[in-house]
């Protein structure tokens, strides 16, 4: 009878322990739970910060104020450096601040997840503003192939050919400008054959 009221106890015993053991796992179940969705809302508070602060930069760059810009853009860049399109912005402000090698580094990772002709062309700008012609020559005929039909980065050649003193090869950009099939007209087209003729008057 002793013996069958020991077991009876001891099993009271381990249930009892049991059951607290659960429910100590449910509170910690519940505070890692509680952690972790308040982390989560501190990085999407954190995210919803770094795009509304970029969308200031983007003001500030269509205003003209480029150091404005790329202050903004330095301070997110933690927070934002694996966004491709944000780094297109970054590297094209740097760019157009004449921050030639800053703005290759930023516009080379923002090729890691996007690439367009804007990329290729801000990049084309700053290794033409560092004197590095090649690689400028290089950037413009990416632009230039990712859309044929248009003229922009074809413009960019020649006046790049232009300034580094290829005279050959500057006039054979523009001849083939001058010749180029227009898809659809516009005022931009007709200012860039405009400023081939003269080129090519120039050199003549």
């Amino acid at each position: 009878m002793i013996a069958t009221l020991d077991s009876t106890k001891k099993r009271v015993v381990m249930f009892e322990k049991t059951k607290m053991l659960h429910f100590l796992f449910k509170i910690m179940v519940f505070v890692v739970g509680v952690l972790f969705a308040y982390k989560g809302f501190e990085s999407v508070k954190s995210t919803a910060s770094s795009f509304g602060n970029w969308k200031k930069a983007m003001s500030s760059y269509q205003y003209g104020d480029y150091n404005g810009a790329i202050e903004i853009y330095k301070k997110e860049y933690p927070n934002l450096r694996t966004e491709g399109t944000f780094l297109m912005n970054y590297g094209k402000a740097l760019s157009m601040n004449k921050e030639y090698k800053e703005a290759v580094e930023i516009l080379e990772e923002a090729k890691k997840y996007l690439n367009n002709t804007i990329i290729e062309t801000a990049l084309g700008d700053s290794y033409k503003g560092m004197k590095e012609y090649d690689k400028a020559e290089i950037a413009y005929e990416h632009a230039a192939a990712m859309i044929p039909v248009r003229f922009y980065p074809h413009y960019l050649l020649a006046k790049l050919y232009e300034e580094g003193g290829q005279q050959n090869k500057m006039r054979a950009k523009a001849n083939e400008i001058l010749n180029k099939e227009i898809k659809i007209p516009s005022t931009a087209i007709k200012e860039i054959k405009a400023e081939m003729k003269k080129l090519l008057n120039m050199k003549e």
